[in-house]
């Protein structure tokens, strides 16, 4: 309650004029592999923004024990795209994935349709 009591002032803005923003929203996925040590399951974690301000995130245990950190990422990722994909926008959605087994480049961006 001590934390909540001194974090009062805090708070997510979202700014005035929207006319020069880009009303694009943007999502961010990562995971960790093997995090929990006693149950062998991995972390996954999402944040989407929309105006630069973030709107949902999440923080979970993924619910299977993935074999690698690649299967952990593609979790992850597949995690936040079904929560993406309750959106309705006209313009696609750009989900970027910390994703180190990928060959050519660490992000890889996925565009929902």
């Amino acid at each position: 309650m001590r934390y909540v009591q001194g974090t009062m002032d805090y708070g997510v803005l979202f700014p005035n004029n929207v006319n020069n923003a880009v009303n694009r929203l943007g999502g961010f996925s990562e995971s960790d592999w093997y995090g929990d040590h006693v149950d062998k399951r991995s972390t996954t974690g999402y944040i989407f923004k929309f105006l630069n301000a973030p709107i949902p995130w999440c923080s979970k245990k993924q619910p299977v024990i993935s074999l690698s950190s690649c299967e952990a990422e593609y979790i992850a990722c597949a995690f936040a795209a079904c929560q993406g994909s309750k959106t309705e926008l006209s313009e696609p959605i750009q989900l970027l994935v910390d994703n180190k087994s990928a060959k050519k480049r660490e992000n890889c961006a996925i565009s929902l349709p």
